[in-house]
């Protein structure tokens, strides 16, 4: 039986409790409140369409070629049968509209173009960049909980490449992950980050999944785990807190009609500005059948939902299992969709097959058509010379209240702010810039741009100091870093250096950063000190500065790996011990717990002795020590904490690990200059503290990773 619900209400995240209390019983009662956006959905029975018998889970994305790409489970996709070119996971192309469509199976399947390389079930893909990307269950039932991997395709899905280890696992509270999909090929997307959606299944297959949890990881990184954020609630100001944490994430939906077998579809309806999330739910988890779905929608990703349509029994199933909107195939008004929807079993309605119906929104009566009134007085002040400050009276809207505003550079969108401030950084040194600003409320009506208003950055009249020179291992080279960029004329003049006690310079070479020079020296001799004067080295400003004459600094010449400044966020006093690491040795200044595993190749690096009461530290910059050289630099890092922190994203698993106190710890090594090294906080509360271990580049361990040769000429009598 389908519900009308026409109250105007709007709230954030409404937990189940709230919602009993404001729509009655819980069995069938919708978890947030009506959209004042869309008041329901008018479903046009006519255009039911059903293909590929006994293959469910039809996830799409719209993709770089134009055309829709599905996965399915358990079949032969199209043109195939519950038993022809059956497999556990495939891929299917699909050409044209959804009234007039060509179909074609791209990996597995029966007439696939190409086989299909693993198993596994899916409910969720997506197109960025001409690439695609698939989260992907080991199995059927309970196992495709338990594990949830990543599937890329650089060819159109011809061929996927697996993921050497699963992202999460079903305790991670992150099942069954899906995209939220934008327009072709990710386009129209609200900033750089990718978002993802899962069912919280922390709690075991046993119970009933009522919570959805979320994720977002840049674009850029999606293959790169430690990089993930997830959504730990909102702000005072109701924006978005993200942590690398996964224990610390909050949900970002809750229904208690909940379905142990249920993921969420979320795609973004250009043409309404609201974000729709289709979802089934079950009135009777235990019975293992669900007819209910649930159609919400948001300004947001993280919401706050509102309730559109919220069915116990769609057209008289009562074996629901997924359903979602393929972007592709939302009219430019937004008002038409077509849901795509599978089921199981042999129910009516909701079969296990390909099936699709067009829906048609109705728009809330109440919704409000007055767009935001229009900032004004806006006012820019320039506070570097890449910098320029924006700020603006509020704008206001009676109807619906703002919800950010529009920041506009030279006629083009750049960002978002949700306060009626922003800093717009990274801009060229003198230059003028024309701005306008944006409102738009929370019924996604975008207001007139203000009037242009011109501002300037600084003109850089700051000249280059000296911040470090140092050596490495060897003796006839010098590095010298400088406070800003500087020009390569300059800088590469060997003629503007020089060094005391009889060096000899014969080259200068500028670094890609333009602010480090490698000086090819003379040899210096074991730890003596010199010094190093520098002159006429010119910024790259419009107008050059030039380093004040006679700018000097000195330094001393070893060999040997030298720490120097080593600084904990804590304040505790950590302990570099100069080769020692091996089996047997103490890996904390807080506990006894010993180094164990230790492969031999690693005997002999110098380690720090960390603080194992350091292990919920956090933040991108926890630990600092400065060396003389180039270094190899090793954490190892527990592997009970499967959230790894983000600045541990840009070191490389090296694929191998020690034990302390009975608990595996991965390696990861990055390299650094020599300077300042800076590692970030453990960000795992309730496990071990990283430690750190420390080579000399040219002296790092060399992994082999090359398998022995197979025995030959085996015989046996």
């Amino acid at each position: 039986m389908k519900k009308t619900y026409k109250i105007a209400l709007i709230f954030l995240i409404v937990p189940s409790f709230i919602a009993v209390f404001l729509f009655g019983s819980a069995e069938g009662s919708p978890p947030y409140p009506p959209s004042t956006v869309i008041s329901g959905i008018t479903w046009d029975d006519s255009t039911f369409v059903r293909k590929a018998p006994g293959s469910d889970n039809w996830a799409s994305t719209w993709a770089a070629d134009g055309n829709l790409y599905f996965t399915w489970g358990d079949g032969g996709g199209m043109g195939g049968t519950n038993s022809e070119g059956r497999v556990s996971l495939g891929v299917a192309r699909i050409i044209g509209d959804p009234e007039n469509f060509t179909a074609q199976n791209v990996w597995g399947g029966k007439n696939g173009e190409n086989e299909a390389t693993f198993d596994g079930k899916s409910l969720g893909i997506l197109s960025v960049n001409g690439t695609l990307y698939m989260w992907r269950g080991p199995g059927s039932g309970w196992n495709a909980w338990e594990e949830t991997w990543l599937a890329k395709s650089e060819d159109m899905g011809a061929t996927w490449t697996l993921s050497s280890a699963p992202f999460f696992t079903y305790t991670d509270g992150f099942s069954k992950a899906t995209f939220l999909n934008f327009g072709k090929n990710y386009a129209g997307a609200r900033d750089n980050y990718v978002y993802i959606y899962a069912p919280d299944a922390s709690a075991g297959k046993d119970v009933s999944q009522t919570k959805v949890s979320m994720a977002r990881v840049d674009k850029a990184q999606i293959e790169n785990r430690a990089a993930y954020e997830f959504f730990k609630g909102l702000d005072g100001d109701g924006n978005p807190q993200w942590t690398s944490d996964v224990g610390l994430r909050q949900a970002v939906f809750v229904d208690i009609n909940g379905k142990v077998t249920d993921s969420p579809a979320v795609v973004y309806n250009a043409g309404l500005d609201r974000y729709l999330m289709c979802k089934v739910h079950d009135l009777s988890p235990t019975s293992g059948a669900s007819g209910g779905v649930g159609i919400f929608d948001a300004p947001e990703p993280w919401g706050p939902w509102t309730t559109v349509d919220y069915t116990d029994d769609w057209k008289g199933s009562d074996n629901m299992y997924f359903c979602e909107f393929p972007g592709k195939w939302i009219s430019a008004d937004g008002l038409t969709v077509w849901m795509v929807f599978t089921g199981y079993g042999n129910d009516v309605i909701a079969k296990d097959a390909y099936q699709h119906m067009k829906g048609v929104f109705t728009l809330a009566a109440s919704a409000d058509t007055t767009p935001p009134t229009t900032p004004v007085s806006l006012s820019l002040s320039a506070v570097s010379n890449d910098t320029i400050n924006l700020t603006w009276p509020a704008a206001s809207d009676p109807e619906s209240g703002i919800l950010r505003y529009h920041i506009y550079r030279n006629g083009v969108f750049i960002d978002t702010a949700t306060a009626t401030a922003y800093s717009d950084g990274g801009l060229s040194e003198g230059s003028t810039y024309s701005y306008q600003v944006s409102a738009v409320n929370t019924a996604g009506l975008e207001g007139e741009k203000s009037s242009a208003v011109l501002g300037s950055t600084l003109a850089d009249t700051t000249p280059p100091t000296l911040v470090s020179v140092s050596t490495g291992s060897d003796p006839q080279k010098v590095v010298v870093v400088f406070s800003e960029t500087v020009e390569a004329a300059s800088a590469t003049n060997t003629g503007n250096y020089s060094i005391n006690n009889g060096i000899a310079l014969s080259g200068a070479v500028l670094a890609g950063d333009f602010k480090t020079v490698t000086l090819n020296t003379s040899p210096h001799s074991e730890s003596v000190s010199y010094q190093l004067t520098v002159n006429n080295i010119r910024d790259r400003a419009t107008v050059p500065n030039t380093i004040l004459s006679g700018s000097t600094m000195d330094y001393t010449f070893s060999s040997s790996l030298v720490f120097s400044n080593l600084n904990a966020g804590s304040g505790k006093s950590y302990e570099v011990v100069s080769g020692g690491f091996e089996n047997g040795v103490l890996v904390y200044i807080d506990r006894t717990y010993l180094y164990f595993g230790v492969i031999p190749v690693f005997n002999g690096g110098t380690y720090i002795k960390t603080a194992n009461d350091d292990k919920g530290s956090s933040g991108a910059s926890f630990l600092t020590f400065d060396v003389n050289q180039s270094v190899a630099v090793y954490v190892a890092h527990d592997n009970r904490i499967t959230s790894k922190p983000a600045w541990l994203g840009s070191f490389t698993d090296i694929g191998k690990d020690v034990i302390i106190a009975d608990q595996t710890h991965r390696l990861w090594r990055k390299d650094f200059s020599a300077g300042t090294v800076t590692l970030g906080g453990n960000e795992g509360a309730s496990k071990s503290m990283y430690s750190v271990v420390v080579f000399k580049l040219g002296d790092a361990p060399v992994i082999d990773t090359i398998p022995p040769a197979d025995p030959v000429g085996l015989s046996a009598e």
